[in-house]
């Protein structure tokens, strides 16, 4: 499964729908040792009770890694590249509970200019009623040929975030990203994929220049500068909508070792009730962007932020 090729083209004529593969694991404590690593090789301080937003990501990846090597899964696991990838939080995540996961492949299979585009699902519940408190959705792509024939037909994957969306960011932080970060953080996630571990065992993979860091790292460090505590995020009065939201879009492999910026422009909002009283709750929305100081200047990455 790791290396097989798949049939891609053969799922479009079936008007794009995916197989059904889903994974459920239940009554899953946190661990606050591995939270506590987690929290410092990603730069996350003051987190108090509650877990980190971004912290859930790491108990899917079990579930996650099954659906990739399940046979009904459309691609190798090998070449797959994490496009875009978005979080979002219902609820209050606290340490002392336990929780229940499910994951699950997207039910579409989009064309992208190069190749095809699909999602895997990830939601986190609470254990002991059931209620959604958690939901990450990755966007993945497989770089592949594919019959053009019916494109017109089909839906097309497209950027969320646009060039014109980022003009104007200000620079908010620099970090230098040592070269063993990407080791780093795979003693943390469970993420040993070669290319994020040494420059030997990324150029086997096509990676001249070097090893690159996990996405999910940069995003992580990412929110650790621009989202406050999580124990002073509220849950938002509005049924069904997201305490937190984040979305972002993996643009450029990040190389070790770098220096990046990252860059951002937040407003701010009072929150007004349905009953046009105003609120003492406030909502935020912030444009960032990652890039080196070296080079050719691409984006990293890209992304928002709500709360």
């Amino acid at each position: 499964q790791l290396f097989q090729a798949r049939n891609a083209d053969a799922l479009l004529k079936a008007q794009q729908q995916l197989p059904k593969i889903s994974f459920v694991r239940n009554n899953i404590p946190f661990d606050l040792g591995h939270i506590k690593e987690y929290a410092d090789v990603c730069g996350l301080k003051d987190i108090g009770d509650s877990v980190p937003i971004m912290y859930p990501a790491m108990m899917c990846l079990p579930l996650q890694m099954q659906v990739l090597v399940n046979k009904d899964f459309p691609f190798p696991v090998m070449g797959l590249v994490h496009l875009a990838n978005k979080i979002e939080q219902f609820e209050p995540l606290r340490k002392s509970s336990a929780v229940s996961i499910e994951v699950t492949l997207g039910e579409k299979l989009l064309l992208h200019d190069k190749g095809y585009v699909c999602d895997i699902v990830c939601k986190v519940f609470a254990h002991d009623t059931g209620r959604l408190l958690w939901c990450t959705t990755q966007t993945l792509f497989k770089h592949q040929k594919r019959d053009k024939s019916a494109d017109s037909e089909k839906e097309i994957y497209d950027s969320q975030i646009k060039q014109d969306d980022v003009q104007g960011l200000k620079e908010m932080e620099r970090w230098t990203v040592p070269s063993d970060q990407g080791r780093r953080y795979a003693a943390v996630s469970g993420d040993y994929n070669p290319i994020h571990l040494s420059s030997l065992s990324a150029r086997l993979f096509g990676f001249t220049q070097g090893a690159i860091v996990h996405g999910m790292w940069t995003k992580a460090r990412a929110v650790a500068a621009l989202l406050p505590p999580p124990d002073s995020i509220q849950p938002s009065t509005n049924e069904g909508e997201p305490m937190a939201q984040i979305y972002t879009e993996f643009k450029t492999p990040l190389f070790l070792p770098s220096e990046v910026v990252l860059s951002a422009d937040t407003t701010v909002e009072q929150i007004i009730r349905d009953e046009g009283v105003q609120s003492s709750a406030k909502k935020h929305n912030s444009t960032f962007e990652v890039k080196s100081t070296s080079g050719d200047n691409l984006p990293h990455m890209r992304g928002r932020c709500v709360w």
